[in-house]
């Protein structure tokens, strides 16, 4: 019953957006709503733009992202389509579209999407950065990098062109660069999601095993029921001679293990 009410709040939501306001105005609304993350209200604005005015690539464009933003991925896709076949030139719309291929693992469709992107517009960092990512996804590692250097030579100031370039450098065996890379994105962007995981990872395959632990103590500070780093301490703690310690870290994370609920899986360890 309780969906059923919020179909038909949507419903008339949509069908009364627009009444009496210009086409401009719609436009401008969605987008406001959009960055207010205020989705199903700027999809309601999106729709009656376009009912207005149903040959605008944008519009197409734009309930595209408010579509991704609030969760209908499957409706996303056909409308960035839509703005690419009214307007061939949309870089925007093919790096949208690009990204949800890339989700979906469409790698073909992906790439097609990143190096038209790159063809339309070759000074566009987001599209080389894509491009690596993908590479990387593929393990296609020595044609992730050139990309990779190319978006940090557009914009040096991406945390994520340092991450993916710091991760394809360990990929490669090449640690002083990786952690090179992984410590830039940490000053780029402290709260960078996992950064200290991914330092301490670099550190510990490189045995530098005194900073690995000081990367993994910062990580768990910040992520207390985080078993895959307590799994990752002991080990490093194990190498540096501490076997009290990475048994200490172990029945962590047992104890981790019985806190979760019974149907959630254990997280499986990616080195």
């Amino acid at each position: 019953m309780r969906n059923v009410c919020l179909c038909l709040v949507f419903f008339f939501s949509t069908l009364f957006t627009g009444y009496g306001q210009s086409k401009e105005d719609l436009l401008a609304s969605g987008k406001a709503h959009l960055e207010k993350k205020e989705f199903q209200a700027a999809l309601a604005a999106f729709n009656a733009y376009l009912k207005l005015n149903p040959t605008s690539a944008d519009g197409y464009f734009y309930r595209g992202l408010a579509q991704t933003s609030g969760g209908m991925i499957d409706h996303a896709i056909p409308d960035y389509t839509k703005a690419i076949g009214l307007n061939p030139n949309h870089v925007q719309a093919y790096l949208k579209r690009g990204e949800l291929h890339l989700m979906f693992e469409e790698f073909d469709n992906a790439s097609a999407d990143f190096r038209k992107l790159i063809k339309l517009d070759p000074s566009n960092a987001d599209g080389y950065l894509m491009q690596a990512i993908l590479n990387h996804r593929l393990g296609i590692y020595h044609e992730a990098l050139p990309d990779l250097e190319k978006a940090i030579q557009l914009n040096p100031k991406k945390a994520e062109s340092f991450y993916y370039r710091g991760l394809t450098y360990k990929e490669q065996q090449k640690y002083p660069e990786a952690v090179a890379d992984l410590l830039q994105v940490a000053v780029l962007d402290p709260e960078f999601n996992s950064i200290q995981y991914d330092l301490g990872l670099a550190y510990y395959q490189w045995q530098k095993y005194p900073e690995a632990l000081t990367c993994l103590d910062k990580t768990i500070a910040l992520s207390p029921d985080w078993q895959k780093a307590y799994r990752l301490r002991s080990k490093i703690k194990l190498a540096l001679g501490d076997k009290k310690g990475a048994a200490k870290d172990l029945a962590i994370v047992e104890d981790l293990k019985e806190a979760d609920e019974p149907w959630a899986k254990d997280e499986r360890d990616d080195f």
